[in-house]
């Protein structure tokens, strides 16, 4: 059998029997640094993200940047690199790494392995330094694929438990696309029409509105209102029953394009990226204790209407203004809240949000708990909590803050924040590896939400349970929950989530051996991905592509999209 092994400079290394050599002499690595420098030399035609390099090398998304750098470090220091002249690992600022050495490729026949086999070091090549435990040998995620699809069907026991792991291996990379992107949404509530049918799970809702980033024209300490509007505008409109784009898929559109294009480029941008019918476009002016609310709603047709509303208040302006948009559009105001605290709670509210949009979470915290007790004890606040302390990693706390928030949220009493609030919790089990834990979370968040008619939290659960379902092995599971998330969240107009659950389905596909139903999935995903510049996103979806393409022995195909 012929199998490949690498050669640069003075160093050669077996992908295959796992031994890194130099001079002939054996380099003593741990199990996750080889697996690293191995992941980066089989995807060296390109950068690899943080994450992407993680999920190949853990198979799970809680690894510290502190570890990573350093197994990174040990991996250059393997191949007689480091930090400074990067003259096989490259860093790439803000996303990851790539390998940029010169490889030769030979094969060799593995009969001759005992006579090639080198001979071991008598100490360590490198200073001692602590390792982490030692665990069980795998290879990185992309070449256990690769190694699967390329052997024949397996033969013996011990064989067909090598293939299982290499998938399982293959599939850490949906668990780590799964968690980058499942927990942005929770704070959307989408409420669909009444009567609206299901569109193509591609698709927005044929009459969307996406509502773009307010202007502000007030001080420094206003700044809050442009993002904090604009998620206002858009959770006032989706009360009165009109579908509107998710915030964060307007953010992600914006960070994209650099935020430099012009209010009409970004409406007609933001019309095309999302494929809404309407552009909401907001403005808000203070003038000594007046504030000015401006709305235009600019259609696919060029048609523009304007309204304005005034007061002392920002905050119950804007949802004054935005209850005559949704006359406009012609639908009913949502009825008014009967809670004399609100306005002070739609406030921090909206602060909150406009600061977890700019994934700015310690502005977030500090907000909730400068408020008084009357707020930062309410249902809204706690999950609020909860959330910026798992995406900010503080696991145990924001675990221990959802128990006590589920034992008083009944399925009577509050069905909506019960299921979000177990879907974060199934979420927080997912990053501990507690699967079948994440797993009954999912599935009770599930029940709760279609019972209520909530298909953002319904696509996202079963998003979260089909991540648990890779990690038990229960693969056919997990392709039809990934299948009814993308049908949920095509009520949503979540083009990210929806893009998220298509690449998802696409990896899985592919890692078992379904490659030509993956293909139009894995595009699809793609294109959604470059529209919105989610770039990590979009790494892991064109490497998945071009696997597709190789596996269907279409290799002009697959270099195109490489290119």
């Amino acid at each position: 059998m012929i199998r490949p092994v690498y050669r640069f400079g003075e160093h050669r290394i077996d992908l295959s029997t796992r031994e890194l050599t130099r001079d002939g002499t054996l380099v003593v690595l741990s199990p996750k640094v080889f697996d690293c420098l191995a992941y980066l030399i089989d995807q060296r035609d390109r950068a690899v993200g943080r994450d992407e390099l993680i999920a190949a090398v853990w198979g799970k998304a809680d690894v510290t940047d502190t570890l990573l750098g350093q197994t990174v470090l040990k991996a250059r220091r393997a191949v007689g690199d480091d930090g400074n002249e990067q003259k096989a690992i490259r860093t790439i600022p803000r996303f990851g790494y790539r390998w940029i050495g010169e490889l030769a490729l030979e094969s060799v026949d593995a009969d001759l392995r005992a006579a090639d086999a080198p001979t071991a070091p008598a100490a360590p090549t490198e200073p001692t330094e602590p390792t982490e435990p030692t665990e069980p040998t795998e290879p990185p995620a992309a070449a256990a694929a690769a190694a699967a699809a390329a052997q024949p069907a397996p033969t013996s026991a011990s064989t067909r438990r090598r293939a299982r792991r290499a998938l399982a291996a293959a599939l850490a990379l949906v668990v780590a696309l799964v968690l980058a992107g499942a927990f942005v949404s929770i704070r959307h509530r989408s409420e669909p029409r009444a009567g609206a049918a299901a569109p193509e799970p591609a698709a927005t809702p044929a009459d969307a509105a996406v509502v773009l980033p307010a202007a502000v024209a007030a001080d420094d300490e206003w700044s809050w209102l442009r993002l904090g509007l604009m998620d206002l505008i858009a959770a006032q409109l989706r009360r009165g029953g009109q579908p509107v784009v998710p915030s964060d898929n307007v953010v992600a559109l914006m960070r994209g394009a650099g935020g430099a294009a012009a209010p009409a480029d970004a409406a007609a941008a933001a019309r095309d990226a999302t494929g809404a019918r309407y552009a909401v476009v907001p403005r808000i002016a203070r003038s000594g204790n007046e504030w000015q609310v401006r709305i235009e709603l600019r259609g696919a047709d060029g048609d523009r209407r304007e309204l304005q509303e005034q007061g002392r208040d920002p905050i119950a302006a804007t949802r004054a203004a935005a209850d005559r948009l949704l006359l406009l559009l012609g639908k009913a105001p949502p009825a008014a809240r009967d809670d004399g605290a609100e306005p002070s709670l739609a406030e921090l509210q909206q602060r909150t949000e406009a600061a977890l949009l700019s994934d700015d979470f310690a502005t977030a915290r500090r907000l909730i708990e400068a408020a008084p007790e009357a707020l930062r004890g309410t249902p809204e606040m706690r999950l609020r909590l909860g959330q910026i302390e798992f995406r900010s990693g503080q696991l145990q706390a924001a675990r221990e803050r959802l128990d006590a928030l589920l034992a008083e949220a009944s399925a009577e009493t509050d069905p909506v924040l019960r299921a979000r609030t177990l879907y974060m919790q199934g979420g927080i089990a997912l990053r501990e590896d507690r699967s079948e834990d994440a797993e009954r979370a999912f599935a009770e968040a599930i029940a709760l939400a279609k019972s209520r008619s909530e298909p953002g939290v319904l696509g996202q659960a079963y998003t979260g349970l089909a991540a648990a379902h890779v990690n038990l092995g229960r693969f056919d599971e997990a392709a039809d929950d990934f299948a009814r998330a993308r049908v949920a969240l095509a009520l949503t107009g979540d083009a990210l989530a929806l893009a998220r659950a298509d690449a998802n389905e696409g990896i899985l596909d592919n890692a078992r051996g379904r490659n030509a139903e993956a293909l139009p999935l894995l595009q699809r995903a793609a294109e959604h991905f470059r529209r919105f510049g989610a770039l990590n996103d979009l790494a892991l979806t064109v490497a998945a592509e071009i696997k597709a393409h190789l596996a269907l022995l279409d290799p002009a195909a697959a270099l195109g999209v490489s290119e």
